[in-house]
């Protein structure tokens, strides 16, 4: 199970890299979005952090639980900017998000 919901926020973060820096940009500062995980629909958060170096962060961010208040997360995401060329986070940099 782990690895589909890792794999649902992989895509996502992966969906933006073919996008221009301009559209990428243009991204909103939060939202939400539903996808499918098997038979199970969850829900997604999205938040894009612009930094004051002209650095930004795309973070997609699914929780599930697995024991009454325990909850794992499961983060992926985008970093890119004016000298900075959109790549895909480092498993370092969007474990920040956890």
């Amino acid at each position: 199970m782990d690895m589909a919901y890792q794999q649902v926020v992989d895509a996502l973060a992966a969906e933006l890299l073919r996008l221009y820096p301009r559209d990428l940009l243009a991204q909103p500062d939060y939202g939400s979005m539903t996808r499918k995980v098997g038979e199970t629909s969850i829900e997604v958060g999205c938040w894009h952090y612009a930094f004051d170096d002209e650095r930004h962060h795309i973070v997609f961010k699914a929780e599930r639980r697995v024991f009454l208040f325990l909850y794992r997360c499961y983060t992926s995401g985008v970093v890119f900017g004016t000298n900075v060329e959109p790549r895909l986070m480092t498993p370092k940099e969007a474990g920040d998000y956890d």
